[in-house]
């Protein structure tokens, strides 16, 4: 079972936090690309988590359509972090999720104990 990090700072790290939420397949595939492209533009100890909140949490499932590109962002030290509550409702089991996909228990609840603790904020 996959789970991630509940506390936003972690040692002094700078914490860039990307947010995917809805419906719409197409702010999980703009988020994955931001989280690739954004390391050349960002200091070295920047790190950066994406936060998948809403039905999007169906995209993460192993052997879903976006699996190659969960594969690059997590091989990259991208953490993807898929919301429990949303995973609940949307019927999706955490032993499903594509492999290196962490979980948080609340989305909304981890990315307040982000913004609190300094971490930017992106949504998408």
């Amino acid at each position: 079972m996959a789970t991630g990090r509940t506390e936003a700072t972690d040692g002094g790290a700078r914490i860039a936090v990307i947010h995917a939420n809805g419906e719409d397949v197409g702010s999980l595939e703009t988020a994955l690309r931001v989280a690739r492209q954004a390391p050349a533009e960002l200091a070295a100890d920047v790190r950066i988590e994406i936060v998948v909140q809403g039905r999007l949490v169906t995209e993460l499932v192993d052997g879903g359509r976006l699996e190659a590109e969960l594969r690059e962002a997590t091989s990259a030290s991208v953490a993807v972090l898929a919301c429990r509550n949303s995973m609940a409702r949307a019927g999706v089991e955490p032993d499903r999720l594509a492999e290196g996909i962490g979980t948080v228990p609340s989305a909304g609840a981890y990315l307040v104990t982000a913004q609190l603790g300094g971490a930017a904020y992106l949504r998408y």
